[in-house]
């Protein structure tokens, strides 16, 4: 969060530098040449933020890789619990879904062999799922 803030204070500097930069050619009557101040100025600036906007943008792609999977592990787990809801031969709710990487642990009490076996094809069949881990418990 804190790297996203300094790229965003930085590219407001750039920003207020380069409206002044146009503003001070303007007001000079430079007739559309740049001030000679201008050139060292952008120099320095590109100098000085570029190399840290760099690692900058390289930390926010990695954040961003890191929601990304987060929300596509929700995402699997919604779609495994909507199925099992769906389904007559499962009970979806004493059967709990987690996921982390596309690895789904299914965890809780089913009825039967058969609802184990259904539960654990249904979270086998929805795309995205890497590996299945089995841990329900037959309730007699």
């Amino acid at each position: 969060m804190r790297a996203l803030f300094r790229l965003f204070f930085t590219l407001i500097l750039l920003a207020v530098a380069a409206a002044a930069g146009y503003y001070y050619g303007y007001r000079s009557g430079s007739g559309g040449r740049t001030p000679s101040l201008w050139p060292d100025a952008l120099s320095r600036i590109e100098r000085e933020v570029t190399p840290d906007a760099g690692s900058i943008g390289k930390r926010v792609s990695e954040v961003g890789s890191e929601a990304s999977a987060f929300i596509s592990d929700a995402a699997l787990t919604t779609k495994i619990k909507s199925k099992m809801s769906l389904d007559d031969h499962v009970e979806a709710r004493n059967v709990h879904v987690s996921t982390s990487a596309g690895v789904v642990t299914l965890t809780g009490t089913v009825g039967s062999h058969a609802e184990r076996a259904r539960a654990v094809e249904l979270a086998r069949d929805t795309k995205g799922v890497k590996s299945v881990i089995d841990h329900l418990q037959i309730q007699r």
